[in-house]
């Protein structure tokens, strides 16, 4: 047992002292901790013992003796943590626990179980009891183990009326969580009981992940826990689609994607590229080190995906086994970039709504070609982190994305439709615009060849080196033309792909253009 507090008073009402000792212990047989209290007599002479499991996981961090209901004859109160699941308390995700037990025969008199917010780590150290006119509890909470070190601190005060069936609800509530009852789980949420609502949220989270689909999707409507069901929602998968539709929802399959674009100290996002010039989704254009065109997004036969309402851009980037060899390449080309993304949102009638975005970096968004919000911004991605007011035409209306990377690891964004309060539109749709390409995958060689008579001459180049690479003589002897080329960075790239592939017409241009050319061209040269 790992000793956490102690307390001393009279809890039997016999006239004298006890000594109540609390902590927690590891069941080996249940791989569960729980909370234990032990009472020795004056002489220390063990009286009695009590050991439970709320649920997964239990510990008792304070004690306290104190006559709450004013009844005459003191209660023992702890202050502890319990968990849904979870191997240990660092990965668990804690709710704070408050129970006020009869010091006669340790049964319950009177428990609260709370979050200081939905899926925070709530884990009450402290715990302290007064008398005013009623009795108050007065708990605080820092997040501080050996995983996490934060600055937070919270002090919370509850006013406590006794009232004979108050526990009703919580107890009821702990045996629908531990028996995974999700009838009558479901039958406990109230957007009006925030804390209550977040609990069985926490309890549904744990069960059957098929069954608990449609319940969860009924609180994406509550605020206080719309994060929390979003992130459960998302690991249980595909399934939960049509509960994210129901939202406003866009997922990752209702997009065509164009990248990568170059975001180099972030000067992408001013920068004009070709789709914000004409929206033409058959061209192919010179992107940062490949030729890029409209596409949709492929199958992953290890990881799909598509049905996410996260559009993860920077995973789109990895560079596919015949560009590489290898399975996955974490590559530049997912870092200091910029995408562009485009769909169709079809409405019933003309209407106000709200386009709600939550972007990692920064963003632009166009509705049927007119620039309706930009924000240059450095952030994670959380959905309706924007809310923009947009009045949408009956039938189709085509919103297109500009997502600039500049941040290290996340680059991608939330995209949903509501009405103008917030709430979900009936009979609106997705629409992914026709694309016969598929991103990130390499063009065939008669496209290649055609791309070769582009009066872009960073077209021509990419496009030679592709085929040069293949050894084609076609592509070796474009790479040898555009050593002419007007533009001087296609002439240094032009002469550094033919050294590499063993033409010596490429040294001495290569030597003479490399010093005006960035450090990584040089290291390569």
């Amino acid at each position: 047992m790992h000793i956490t507090s102690m307390a001393i008073g009279d809890i039997d009402d016999d006239g004298k002292c006890e000594v109540i000792i609390a902590g927690n212990r590891f069941s080996e047989k249940s791989h569960a901790s729980e909370s234990q209290i032990i009472i020795l007599d004056n002489k220390l002479e063990k009286k009695d013992a009590l050991t439970w499991k709320t649920f997964r996981h239990s510990w008792v961090w304070d004690i306290q003796i104190i006559d709450a209901d004013q009844d005459g004859i003191n209660e023992i109160i702890t202050y502890g943590s319990t968990s849904l699941a979870g191997r240990n308390q660092e990965d668990a995700r804690l709710m704070g626990e408050l129970i006020l037990w009869d010091g006669k025969n340790l049964s319950y008199k009177d428990m609260f179980i709370w979050q200081s917010k939905p899926a925070k780590y709530t884990r009450p150290s402290k715990g302290i009891a007064f008398m005013d006119s009623n009795c108050g509890f007065v708990t605080a909470e820092s997040r501080s183990s050996w995983r996490y070190i934060t600055n937070e601190l919270e002090i919370r005060i509850m006013d406590y009326i006794p009232a004979h069936d108050s526990i009703g609800n919580f107890i009821d509530y702990i045996k629908a969580a531990n028996e995974k009852d999700i009838e009558k789980l479901s039958s406990f949420i109230s957007p009006d009981d925030k804390n209550f609502t977040g609990l069985v949220l926490e309890a549904l989270a744990v069960c059957d992940s098929q069954k608990v689909v449609e319940p969860i999707g009924r609180l994406l409507e509550v605020d206080t826990v719309f994060l929390r069901a979003i992130e459960i929602l998302r690991g249980i998968g595909a399934s939960a689609v049509p509960q994210f539709r129901k939202a406003g929802f866009a997922i990752t399959n209702d997009w065509i994607i164009i990248s990568p674009f170059d975001n180099s100290g972030n000067s992408g996002f001013d920068r004009v590229y070709p789709p914000e010039i004409c929206l033409d989704t058959s061209t192919f254009y010179a992107g940062k080190d490949r030729i890029v065109g409209w596409g949709m997004i492929g199958e992953d036969k290890w990881d799909d995906r598509r049905w996410d309402i996260y559009f993860n851009l920077g995973y789109t980037h990895f560079d596919s086994f015949e560009r590489t060899g290898i399975e996955f390449n974490w590559n530049n080309l997912r870092t200091e970039s910029v995408a562009y993304v485009l769909t169709y949102i079809d409405v019933p009638d003309d209407m106000d709504a709200q386009i709600r975005l939550g972007s990692a970096g920064a963003i632009k968004m166009w509705v049927r070609n007119e620039l309706k919000h930009r924000v240059d911004v450095k952030r994670q991605a959380v959905p309706d982190q924007d809310i923009i007011p947009v009045s949408l035409v009956k039938g189709r209306n085509a919103v297109m994305l500009k997502v600039c990377n500049n941040l290290t690891n996340s680059w991608g964004f939330y995209f949903r439709v509501t009405d103008l309060e917030g709430k979900p539109i009936p009979g609106i749709s997705y629409e992914r615009p026709y694309s016969s390409h598929i991103h990130n995958q390499m063009l065939s060689y008669d496209q290649l060849i055609s791309l070769l008579d582009s009066n872009d001459e960073k077209l021509r180049c990419l496009s030679a080196i592709e085929l040069a690479s293949c050894g084609n003589k076609r592509g070796n002897e474009e790479l040898v033309a555009l050593l002419n080329a007007n533009d001087i960075s296609v002439q240094a790239r032009s002469a550094l792909e033919l050294t590499l592939n063993g033409d010596k017409r490429g040294i001495e241009p290569l030597v003479k253009l490399s010093v005006y050319q960035d450090d990584s061209f040089q290291i390569n040269s």
